[in-house]
Parts: structure tokens; C-alpha cells; sequence
């Protein structure tokens, strides 16, 4: 390709979808980079959208997209316990949504490249040059990365050590249901370092997973919390998963001519791992910026530094999600029971009151879980709310 586009976007998936639709929403010249032969597909994530990312977004969802709407999100404890988060928000059809955001990108004026695996790339006279493993080439002034979890371009440029990631699986099965609540299960002895879920699908299916820092049983304890928890299925519809960053951002998510966001950045909410509010948001912010920064003609590192400062204002604090998840995984299945008994069955009516006393109480009755991080864990499932970009 011999044109010279204003910005090359590396990756179709959500960050890179509502960049695209930013960026040609401005008149940059926007082409899309994809891997893939379709975009959207496999599908990796658990497919979940809160209204408020939606909302927080700048995206109104068609239709046709959605395999269903829920009520929120429910925490569900060893001992069946089980906290609800009234949060309204979609299930996706996650393959339509993300083709929906190319399309709607290629609509303002970008361009998709598909088949296009970036093998590497390099600035040379202020214009990127990025070559596919076939031997295309394409030239652009800006580059915004949302290759995923493999970061293209932090490997590529060694501008950032490797993301640290989980690994999940799921079925999407016919005949297991919920009340319309995404439903959370924290059980170590079957998901250690990580948790299960149901996630409630059009018709009578769902998707039914575990993501764990122990990767050699994923499936044997996918099966056996199956097995417990007696699911009437019909069919398995079929088995996906992938890798999540799992360790908090980049430290460095910008250089001369680059941008990078999604989950290239390592932007996850480090408690659920949920991913595609951080990849819209982020997508958002870089269009914004790249736009400013082409206007000016200044692609300098210092001019597109603002890209971290915008993002660090509005994404919460990593640390005390992360501190508040350690907890998390070092408590046993007694210790998390214990805990249920702070939280209110309705979550979305924890007030600042109610958070004092719960300390209190923690402290007065069961001092040994303040001691093993219950604090922080409070604070770390109220950081994993969709205000939160938890989800």
C-alpha cells in the first residue's frame, strides 16, 4: 500500500474497533489492521458489557448484537451464600459486536485489512513502516496497538517487559440457566487463584468457565464443578478460552508515534479480569489524543505522554485491586464464608455507614481476616464495580 494513513490501528477487537470509529470520526485516515480472516472470531473473553460502559462509551448497542440483557452481577461464596450487584448490562454475541464496531469504523472512513499478522515494524523519517508476515507493507504516521495480549508492539519495540496472564476456559452449554444475574463463584479447591462462572446466554444456554493460576486442571475442575453443581445439559455448544493480562497496566503505553490500549496495555479489572470496558474507554481516549496530536503535527514521545496521564485520571487505583485480590487467593474457603457474613446481600447499597461498621465488626469479631487483607478485599470488589470499569 503506498498511501501514507494518519493512523494504522493494530487489532479489530474492541479497543481497536471504537478506536477505528474515533479516529475516522475526526477525518484521519484509519486503517485496521486484522490478523484474522473474520473479525470477532474465535471468541476468547466471557462476552459481558455493563449498560454503564455502554453508556461510558459513546456506544449505543443494536440489537442484533445482544444474545441477552441481565440485572447485574452475583458474587456467589463456598457456603452457596450469594451477594447480588444490581448492575443492568448485556451478554454479548461478542463475534457480531466487534464486526459491528469495524463496520461502523469502515462507515466514518477507515479502511480493514484482514489477514494482515504484523511481523514487525519501524519509524523511519516520521512514518511507521509495518510489514505482515506475507510481505505487505503499510505506512502511517500513528500507530495505535490493540493487539491483544500479546502487545505487538511493546514486544516488537522491547519498550515493556511481557504481561503477566491468567488462562480461562469455558462451554457454551445448552440447558443451564440462570435468574438473569452473571454469576461469580469463588472457590478456591476448584479455581485457585481465580474463579468460575455462569453467564447467562439467549434461549436456554450459557457460558459456563473457570480462569485459575493453576493451568494443568482447568478442564478436569471445569468438568467437576460441572459435575457438582448438576446442570441439566442438553449440549455443549463448544469449548473456548484464552490468556488475560493479569498483573495491572503497562508501565509505558506510549512512544513517538504510538499508542497502546486494551488489553496490549494490560488494562483488566484485576479482581474478574473483565476487559472490554478498558478496551472501549481506552480505544476512546487514544482516538482523542491521536486526533490533537496529528492536528498539531507533533507525534513527539512528550506530546503523546497525555495518553497516560488522561488514562491514570480516569481508570481506578490497580494496586489496591491487586493488593485487595492477593487477599483474595490467600484466603481458604472458611475464611471467605466468614467474609460473607460483612457484605450486604445487596451490594449496590453499601454506603460509606455501612463500610465503617463492617470494619468494626470485622475487627471486633473476627480480627484475623483485617490481619489476612479483609479490608483490602472489600475495597477490591468495590474497585470491580461497572463505575469501576469492572466490567
Amino acid at each position: 500500500m503506498d498511501q501514507i494513513y494518519d493512523v494504522a490501528v493494530i487489532g479489530a477487537g474492541p479497543g481497536g474497533g471504537r478506536a477505528a470509529m474515533g479516529c475516522a470520526g475526526k477525518g484521519l485516515s484509519t486503517v485496521i489492521l486484522e490478523k484474522k480472516s473474520v473479525v470477532g472470531i474465535p471468541v476468547h473473553c466471557g462476552e459481558c458489557l455493563s449498560s454503564f460502559a455502554a453508556e461510558n462509551t459513546g456506544l449505543k448497542i443494536p440489537d442484533h448484537t445482544i444474545s441477552r440483557r441481565v440485572k447485574g452481577v452475583k458474587v456467589i461464596f463456598p457456603n452457596h451464600s450469594a451477594k447480588k450487584l444490581y448492575e443492568p448490562g448485556y451478554v454479548l454475541f461478542k463475534d457480531r459486536f466487534e464486526q459491528w464496531l469495524a463496520e461502523t469504523a469502515c462507515n466514518a472512513g477507515a479502511e480493514l485489512c484482514l489477514h494482515f499478522n504484523v511481523k514487525d515494524l519501524e519509524r523511519t523519517n516520521n512514518i511507521w513502516i509495518i510489514r505482515s508476515d506475507s510481505g505487505e507493507t503499510v505506512r502511517a504516521r500513528l500507530v495505535i496497538d490493540a493487539s491483544g495480549v500479546n502487545s505487538i508492539c511493546s514486544n516488537l519495540l522491547k519498550i515493556n517487559r511481557k504481561l503477566i496472564t491468567i488462562t480461562g476456559i469455558q462451554y457454551e452449554i445448552e440447558g443451564v440457566s440462570t435468574d438473569g444475574f452473571i454469576e461469580f463463584y469463588l472457590w478456591p479447591g476448584l479455581a485457585p487463584g481465580g474463579y468460575l462462572w455462569v453467564i447467562p446466554k439467549s434461549g436456554n444456554s450459557s457460558n459456563v468457565g473457570l480462569i485459575s493460576t493453576k493451568t494443568g486442571d482447568l478442564k478436569k475442575n471445569l468438568d467437576d464443578f460441572i459435575s457438582r453443581k448438576k446442570f441439566n445439559i442438553i449440549k455443549i455448544r463448544k469449548t473456548f478460552g484464552g490468556k488475560i493480562p493479569s498483573s495491572g497496566p503497562l508501565l509505558v503505553t506510549f512512544s513517538t508515534g504510538l499508542l497502546i490500549i486494551g488489553d496490549a496495555a494490560g488494562f483488566t479489572s484485576p479482581l474478574f479480569e473483565g476487559g472490554t470496558h478498558f478496551a472501549l474507554k481506552s480505544g476512546c481516549i487514544a482516538s482523542k489524543i491521536a486526533g490533537n496530536a496529528l492536528k498539531s503535527n507533533d507525534l513527539s514521545k512528550e506530546r503523546l505522554s497525555g495518553y497516560q496521564i488522561f488514562w491514570k485520571k480516569k481508570f481506578p487505583d490497580y494496586k489496591r485491586i491487586l493488593k485487595g485480590r492477593s487477599a483474595f487467593y490467600n484466603f481458604s474457603e472458611q475464611e471467605l464464608n466468614l467474609f460473607t457474613k460483612y457484605l450486604p446481600d445487596k451490594i449496590k447499597n453499601f454506603t460509606l455507614n455501612k463500610k465503617i461498621s463492617t470494619g468494626l465488626r470485622m475487627i471486633c469479631k473476627n480480627p484475623g481476616l483485617i490481619g489476612n487483607g479483609g479490608i483490602s478485599m472489600l475495597k477490591a470488589f468495590e474497585l470491580s464495580r461497572a463505575g469501576h470499569y469492572g466490567w
